[in-house]
């Protein structure tokens, strides 16, 4: 979840209030395999599924779970065309590229 954002280990840490180190071994295990070294603190799991948007449920279960804001806006898309989704799809990646490096909240005021 944290490449699909191209958030390094190092900004996802910030977010969380963590250091950097904490996330690597959330992510590999000793050896540098892909794996869990550690899991999460219960907080840390809330943390997380508050910055993803998903149900700690899913994150701790693998359970398909979905928000409420994440199915209504699958409803709404499931009445459009394909042509239709597209189109959001780039302006969705737009807004991300011009919001790179923007430390704005919700409301667009700077979070500085």
């Amino acid at each position: 979840m944290r490449n699909a954002r191209s958030w390094s280990l190092r900004e996802l840490a910030k977010k969380l209030d963590l250091s950097h180190n904490t996330i690597v071994k959330w992510e590999r295990n000793p050896d540098g395999s892909e794996g869990l070294a550690s899991k999460p603190s219960r907080t840390n799991m809330f943390k997380l599924a508050e910055l993803f948007n998903v149900e700690p449920g899913w994150l701790i279960f693998g359970d398909a779970k979905e928000t409420t804001r994440s199915k209504s806006i699958t409803n709404k898309l499931d009445m459009l065309t394909e042509n239709e989704i597209n189109q959001i799809e780039n302006m969705v990646d737009l807004l991300i590229d011009n919001g790179k490096g923007n430390n704005n909240d919700d409301t667009g005021n700077d979070c500085k």
